[in-house]
Protein backbone atom coordinates (compact mmCIF):
# COMPACT_ATOMS: atom_id res chain seq x y z
CA UNK A 1 0.00 0.00 0.00
CA UNK A 2 1.35 3.12 -0.91
CA UNK A 3 0.59 6.15 1.78
CA UNK A 4 0.84 10.04 0.80
CA UNK A 5 -0.06 13.27 2.34
CA UNK A 6 -0.83 16.18 0.20
CA UNK A 7 -2.46 19.51 0.48
CA UNK A 8 -4.88 21.13 -1.52
CA UNK A 9 -7.62 23.13 -2.55
CA UNK A 10 -11.30 21.96 -2.97
CA UNK A 11 -12.36 22.38 -6.43
CA UNK A 12 -16.15 21.95 -5.69
CA UNK A 13 -17.82 21.21 -2.75
CA UNK A 14 -18.38 17.74 -1.46
CA UNK A 15 -20.69 15.07 -1.95
CA UNK A 16 -22.13 12.97 1.00
CA UNK A 17 -23.18 9.06 -0.74
CA UNK A 18 -24.50 6.39 1.56
CA UNK A 19 -22.57 3.17 0.17
CA UNK A 20 -24.69 0.30 1.98
CA UNK A 21 -24.35 1.10 5.79
CA UNK A 22 -21.45 3.52 5.85
CA UNK A 23 -21.25 7.33 4.40
CA UNK A 24 -18.06 8.65 2.27
CA UNK A 25 -17.76 12.19 1.90
CA UNK A 26 -16.15 12.79 -1.93
CA UNK A 27 -14.26 15.83 -3.17
CA UNK A 28 -11.31 16.68 -5.52
CA UNK A 29 -8.14 18.71 -4.51
CA UNK A 30 -5.93 20.92 -6.75
CA UNK A 31 -2.25 20.98 -6.22
CA UNK A 32 -0.44 24.01 -7.99
CA UNK A 33 3.01 23.94 -9.03
CA UNK A 34 5.17 26.72 -10.75
CA UNK A 35 8.23 26.14 -12.20
CA UNK A 36 10.89 27.01 -14.61
CA UNK A 37 11.63 25.02 -17.54
CA UNK A 38 15.48 24.74 -18.62
CA UNK A 39 14.82 27.74 -21.52
CA UNK A 40 13.49 30.23 -18.48
CA UNK A 41 9.85 29.39 -19.65
CA UNK A 42 7.72 29.51 -16.23
CA UNK A 43 5.05 27.35 -16.64
CA UNK A 44 2.02 26.22 -14.00
CA UNK A 45 0.89 22.71 -13.43
CA UNK A 46 -2.19 21.34 -11.90
CA UNK A 47 -2.64 18.20 -10.53
CA UNK A 48 -6.30 17.03 -9.18
CA UNK A 49 -6.64 14.15 -6.44
CA UNK A 50 -10.27 12.54 -5.85
CA UNK A 51 -10.83 11.95 -2.67
CA UNK A 52 -12.79 9.29 -0.78
CA UNK A 53 -13.11 9.91 3.21
CA UNK A 54 -14.79 6.82 4.69
CA UNK A 55 -16.42 6.21 8.11
CA UNK A 56 -18.38 8.14 10.21
CA UNK A 57 -17.33 11.80 9.88
CA UNK A 58 -20.25 12.78 7.33
CA UNK A 59 -20.39 15.79 9.59
CA UNK A 60 -17.41 17.29 8.49
CA UNK A 61 -18.48 17.64 5.01
CA UNK A 62 -19.99 21.04 5.18
CA UNK A 63 -16.66 22.55 6.08
CA UNK A 64 -15.66 20.68 2.42
CA UNK A 65 -16.66 23.66 0.05
CA UNK A 66 -15.18 24.92 -2.87
CA UNK A 67 -11.46 27.26 -2.16
CA UNK A 68 -10.91 25.63 1.28
CA UNK A 69 -7.83 24.33 1.48
CA UNK A 70 -7.34 20.99 3.64
CA UNK A 71 -4.08 18.46 4.30
CA UNK A 72 -5.12 14.96 3.76
CA UNK A 73 -2.96 11.88 3.68
CA UNK A 74 -3.81 8.36 2.83
CA UNK A 75 -3.25 5.67 0.68
CA UNK A 76 -3.29 6.64 -3.22
CA UNK A 77 -3.93 4.37 -6.04
CA UNK A 78 -4.36 5.92 -9.72
CA UNK A 79 -6.34 3.99 -12.31
CA UNK A 80 -6.34 4.36 -16.39
CA UNK A 81 -9.37 5.71 -18.26
CA UNK A 82 -10.41 6.42 -21.81
CA UNK A 83 -11.45 10.06 -22.35
CA UNK A 84 -14.18 10.67 -25.08
CA UNK A 85 -11.83 11.93 -27.58
CA UNK A 86 -9.84 8.10 -27.36
CA UNK A 87 -7.12 9.50 -25.29
CA UNK A 88 -5.90 7.19 -22.48
CA UNK A 89 -5.47 9.20 -19.57
CA UNK A 90 -5.25 8.55 -15.84
CA UNK A 91 -6.48 9.73 -12.08
CA UNK A 92 -5.15 9.53 -9.05
CA UNK A 93 -7.31 8.69 -6.18
CA UNK A 94 -7.03 9.11 -2.18
CA UNK A 95 -8.34 7.11 0.71
CA UNK A 96 -8.37 9.55 3.25
CA UNK A 97 -7.11 8.16 6.48
CA UNK A 98 -6.92 11.55 8.33
CA UNK A 99 -7.83 14.74 7.10
CA UNK A 100 -7.27 18.22 8.18
CA UNK A 101 -9.05 21.76 7.83
CA UNK A 102 -5.86 23.66 6.71
CA UNK A 103 -7.88 26.90 5.85
CA UNK A 104 -11.72 28.07 4.73
CA UNK A 105 -12.35 30.25 1.60
CA UNK A 106 -12.63 32.97 4.24
CA UNK A 107 -11.45 32.71 7.50
CA UNK A 108 -8.30 30.79 8.58
CA UNK A 109 -9.82 27.08 11.01
CA UNK A 110 -8.36 28.18 14.68
CA UNK A 111 -5.20 25.98 14.29
CA UNK A 112 -5.19 25.73 18.02
CA UNK A 113 -7.98 23.29 18.01
CA UNK A 114 -6.94 20.81 15.18
CA UNK A 115 -3.91 20.84 17.26
CA UNK A 116 -5.55 19.93 20.52
CA UNK A 117 -7.65 17.24 18.57
CA UNK A 118 -3.91 15.79 18.27
CA UNK A 119 -2.47 16.07 21.47
CA UNK A 120 -5.90 14.42 23.14
CA UNK A 121 -6.59 10.67 21.91
CA UNK A 122 -10.22 11.38 23.47
CA UNK A 123 -10.93 14.42 20.84
CA UNK A 124 -11.42 13.58 17.27
CA UNK A 125 -10.63 16.07 14.35
CA UNK A 126 -14.39 15.66 14.39
CA UNK A 127 -14.66 17.49 17.64
CA UNK A 128 -12.67 19.97 16.38
CA UNK A 129 -15.11 20.60 13.43
CA UNK A 130 -17.93 20.69 15.73
CA UNK A 131 -16.39 23.01 18.32
CA UNK A 132 -15.39 25.97 15.64
CA UNK A 133 -19.14 25.64 14.43
CA UNK A 134 -20.29 26.68 18.10
CA UNK A 135 -17.63 29.21 18.06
Amino acid sequence: MLQTTAVGTIGKDAVVNQVGDKKVINFSIAHNEKFTDKDGVAHNRTTWVDCNYWGKNANVAPYLKKGTVVGVSGSISSKGYQRQNGEIASSLELRVERLELVSGKKDPVKSEQIEASKANPMTTNEDAFENESQS
